[in-house]
């Protein structure tokens, strides 16, 4: 895990750096540095999104919430940074404010951020694991943005008691 941490914190001090060279640049920014901006963000936001996929798999069920949270600030920060980027592209080349929408609709959309929703939790009793099932495939599973290794985890955590783990995943599994 502390490889994962030190790579976190690299990327973070990146981001920084970028947001603090984009602050001072982007007024002065021709279409050439504004892309380039753009396309460094784009870089940084795929390596965040690698880096957590990682930790979210290998961090402690009691860490999952706040490495969350951390991960959901950061894509606020890199929104914001995308957005001062754009909002300059679209004043120096009109060309990309039309190219663009379409590409911004559809990243809005699945960027969309929706309130936390809790994880069902599941206290090992047979008569409730149907609703326990029924949830966590709605709320987790069917979520396309979530790794099969993350949601193994989230299926891990989601049990009251460790002894009910491998019995969930195993009964998962068969149903």
């Amino acid at each position: 895990m502390e490889p994962l941490k030190t790579k976190k914190k690299v990327l973070k001090t990146a981001l920084t750096r970028l947001r603090d060279k984009v602050a001072s640049a982007v007024k002065d920014a021709d279409s050439i540095a504004l892309r380039l901006f753009e396309s460094k963000t784009s870089d940084l936001f795929n390596d965040f999104k690698l880096l957590f996929d990682s930790i979210f798999v290998t961090c402690k069920p009691e860490e999952l919430d706040d490495f969350i949270k951390e991960k959901e600030t950061i894509d606020d920060s890199i929104d914001e940074l995308r957005l001062n980027v754009n909002r300059k592209m679209n004043k120096t080349d009109p060309e990309h404010s039309i190219s663009s929408v379409a590409s911004c609709n559809a990243s809005v959309l699945s960027d969309v951020k929706l309130p936390t929703l809790s994880v069902p939790t599941f206290n090992g009793k047979i008569e409730n694991w149907i609703m326990f099932k029924d949830m966590f495939v709605a709320s987790v599973i069917e979520n396309k943005s979530i790794s099969n290794s993350m949601k193994l985890q989230y299926l891990k955590a989601s049990c009251k008691d460790e002894s009910f783990a491998s019995y969930t995943v195993n009964l998962y599994l068969c149903c």
